[in-house]
C-alpha cells in the first residue's frame, strides 16, 4: 500500500536509478579489468625471448671476464678455511666440556692440526706471491676488467628496464604484480544503497529522506602511465 503512495512512488523511481547506478559501476569495473588483462597480455607477447633471458640471467653484456687466479690465492683460501675449521672445533670442545665435567670430547690436537695447516698454507701462499709479483698485477688487471664490465652490464640493465617502462608504461618483468590504479576513486555505491533499499520496506522513507545518489567520476586519463588503459579511461568517461 505504501508503494502506491507518492512517497512510495518517489522511492521506486529513486531505487530504479540506484540499481542502475550499481549496475553501471560494476560494468565499468569489469570493462576496466578486461582492458588491463588485455594490456598485460599484449606487453608479455611483445617481450622477446632474448630479453627474457637477459633479465633471468642478469647478463646483458657479452664477454664477462673472470679474475685471474693463481696458486697463492688458492692457498690463502685454503688457509682461511682451515682456520675457520679450527675455531669450530674449539667451539665444539668448549660446548662438550660444559656437559662433561670440564673434559672436552676430544684432545687439543684436533683443533691445532687445522690451525697449523692453515698457517702453513698462508705462509706458502705468501712466499709464492713474493716470488711471482706479476701474479698480483694480473689479478688486479683482471679485477679491474670485471668491474668495468659490471658497470657496462648495469647500464645495459637499466636501459632495458627504462625501455620497457617507455614501451608499456610499466615493467612486466621487474614488476609482474604491478597493476594500474582503479578507474575511479569513488567507493562502490552498492553496499550503502542496497542496505538503504532493504531498510526502506520497514522504514517507509519520505522523498526528503532518500539518500543522494553519488556522482561516479572516472579518474583523470593523464594519471595513467599505460597508453591502452588511458584509452579505457576515456571510454569509461564517455559512457
Amino acid at each position: 500500500m505504501w508503494r502506491q503512495t507518492p512517497d512510495g512512488q518517489a522511492f521506486d523511481a529513486w531505487s530504479t536509478q540506484a540499481l542502475a547506478l550499481i549496475d553501471d559501476y560494476d560494468r565499468k569495473v569489469a570493462e576496466f579489468e578486461a582492458a588491463w588483462e588485455s594490456a598485460k597480455q599484449d606487453a608479455a607477447d611483445s617481450i622477446s625471448q632474448e630479453e627474457r633471458e637477459h633479465f633471468t640471467s642478469g647478463v646483458y653484456v657479452e664477454g664477462r671476464p673472470h679474475p685471474t687466479s693463481h696458486v697463492d690465492g688458492s692457498l690463502h683460501f685454503l688457509g682461511t678455511t682451515l682456520v675457520v675449521v679450527c675455531i669450530i672445533v674449539f667451539a665444539v670442545m668448549g660446548v662438550t666440556a660444559l656437559f662433561n665435567a670440564g673434559t672436552p670430547a676430544f684432545g687439543v690436537v684436533w683443533p691445532l692440526l687445522p690451525l697449523g695447516l692453515g698457517v702453513v698454507s698462508f705462509a706458502w701462499g705468501w712466499l709464492l706471491g713474493r716470488r711471482h709479483p706479476e701474479w698480483r698485477q694480473q689479478y688486479l688487471a683482471s679485477t679491474a676488467e670485471l668491474h668495468a664490465w659490471a658497470e657496462r652490464n648495469e647500464q645495459a640493465k637499466a636501459k632495458s628496464a627504462a625501455d620497457r617502462e617507455r614501451r608499456f608504461g610499466f615493467d612486466p618483468l621487474a614488476s609482474p604484480a604491478w597493476r594500474p590504479e582503479p578507474w575511479t576513486t569513488t567507493p562502490h555505491p552498492g553496499p550503502a544503497l542496497l542496505d538503504f533499499i532493504r531498510q526502506a520496506y520497514t522504514s517507509f522513507p519520505r522523498p526528503a529522506e532518500l539518500i543522494p545518489l553519488p556522482l561516479i567520476e572516472v579518474r583523470a586519463t593523464q594519471s595513467e602511465p599505460v597508453s591502452s588503459m588511458r584509452e579505457a579511461l576515456r571510454r569509461l568517461g564517455a559512457d
